[in-house]
């Protein structure tokens, strides 16, 4: 178990029942409790109600409103959140244009190791 996330309310925004899977699966060894939304409304709504969740991981390409304008809408509500963006729509020109807006920047299929490295070095006490 990870002592960096340890009791982190995390926000999963993902409208892939597969990719929400896989993002659950990994995070069972950490000790953080986890919200699921399958668009980015509910991810700034979930975000404005509860103000102790600490980490959202976004899908970028959502139905209903996306994850970069979720993020900046989250973003405003509590600038100290750290939004990990993942997705499948992912080039090089995608990332530069959204460096300012996410902590940090995952592309479909998911690496494993680089999401953990991820979650450890943004996540630590």
């Amino acid at each position: 178990m990870s002592e960096n996330i340890i009791k982190r309310k995390v926000l999963i925004a993902e409208d892939d029942i597969n990719s929400f899977r896989l993002l659950k699966a990994v995070l069972k060894d950490y000790d953080c409790e986890l919200i699921h939304v399958d668009d980015g409304q509910k991810a700034v709504d979930a975000c404005k109600n509860d103000n102790t969740i600490r980490l959202v991981l976004m899908d970028i390409k959502m139905h209903g409103m996306d994850g970069v304008t979720a993020t900046k809408m989250i973003k405003q509500i509590n600038p100290d959140i750290i939004v990990v963006a993942q997705t499948a729509y992912a080039t090089n020109d995608d990332i530069e244009m959204y460096r300012d807006v996410f902590d940090a920047y995952l592309t479909k299929p998911l690496n494993l190791v680089e999401l953990k490295r991820v979650l450890n070095q943004l996540c630590k006490k």
